[in-house]
C-alpha cells in the first residue's frame, strides 16, 4: 500500500516511467486503454514533492475511471509549455457533475480523492481544473510552473 502512495522508483525512474506503470497495473486490473504522450516534458525541472502530487493525480485519475467511468479510451498528455509543465487525463466515459460532493458513485458526484488532491496541487502553487459532464466524459488538467514561488502554508513554514 505505502509503494502505491510513493513509490521507490519515482525519483529515479521519473514521472513518466512511473505513469508508464501505472497505466500497465491499469490495464491489467481491467481498466481501458490509456494512450500516453509526452510533448516537450522535461520533468528534471520538477521537485519531488510535485513529483508526487502528479503521480498521485494519475493514480487517482486512473483508479476513478476504472470504477466509475465506463470509458473506452483514456488520454494521458505531459505537455511542457514554457514555463508550465501541464498533465492532462481524459476519458471518454459517463462523466458526473464535478460541482457535487456526495461522491463518484452517487448520482453525478464528485468524490473526497478529487478534493483532497485539488487541495495538494494548490498548496504546491499548481493550477488545478476538473471538466465532467454526465455522458460526456471527463478532463482533469494540472499546470505548475517548477520554480515558482510557493504560497505560504503552516506546513511548508517548518
Amino acid at each position: 500500500m505505502t509503494y502505491g502512495l510513493a513509490p521507490l522508483h519515482l525519483d529515479q525512474a521519473g514521472l513518466a516511467a512511473s505513469v508508464r506503470e501505472l497505466a500497465a497495473e491499469h490495464l491489467r486490473r481491467g481498466g481501458p486503454p490509456v494512450d500516453i504522450e509526452e510533448l516537450g516534458w522535461d520533468e528534471s525541472r520538477l521537485d519531488p514533492d510535485t513529483r508526487l502530487v502528479l503521480y498521485r493525480a494519475v493514480q487517482e485519475g486512473l483508479a476513478n475511471i476504472r470504477k466509475y467511468a465506463g470509458a473506452g479510451k483514456v488520454e494521458l498528455r505531459l505537455v511542457g509549455s514554457h514555463p508550465y509543465l501541464i498533465l492532462s487525463l481524459r476519458d471518454d466515459g459517463r462523466g458526473f457533475d464535478p460541482r457535487s460532493r456526495g461522491g463518484p458513485t452517487s448520482p453525478g458526484g464528485g468524490g473526497l480523492g478529487l478534493a483532497l488532491l485539488e487541495r495538494q496541487v494548490r498548496s504546491l502553487g499548481g493550477e488545478y481544473s476538473l471538466e465532467s459532464r454526465p455522458g460526456a466524459g471527463t478532463r482533469l488538467q494540472i499546470r505548475c510552473e517548477p520554480g515558482k514561488e510557493r504560497p505560504w502554508t503552516p506546513s511548508a513554514s517548518t
